[in-house]
């Protein structure tokens, strides 16, 4: 069996919308930002072989994370890992 990592990558969180939205309206951007992106975690897997087994789900709502909602993922997540 496969060593599984589960690699959770990111997220913010703030208080209210208010302050959601101002971050969305404030915060230093460059063109980059609205361009594709490479990202090393689509080839974390093949990296590492087939030894592992890599999960990297997309949180929900990662610019202004909320415990219910990643809560609610990780537990949708939890039937597909092993427990050794």
């Amino acid at each position: 069996m496969p060593h599984q990592i589960i690699l959770i990558h990111g997220g913010h969180a703030l208080d209210t919308r208010e302050d959601f939205l101002n971050r969305l309206k404030t915060k230093a951007v460059t063109a980059s930002n609205f361009k594709p992106s490479y990202k090393w975690t689509n080839t974390l897997q093949e990296k590492l072989g087939s030894h592992f087994e890599v999960f990297a789900p997309h949180m929900p709502n990662k610019e202004n994370a909320r415990y219910e909602e990643w809560k609610a993922w990780f537990e949708r997540m939890i039937p597909f890992l092993e427990v050794a």
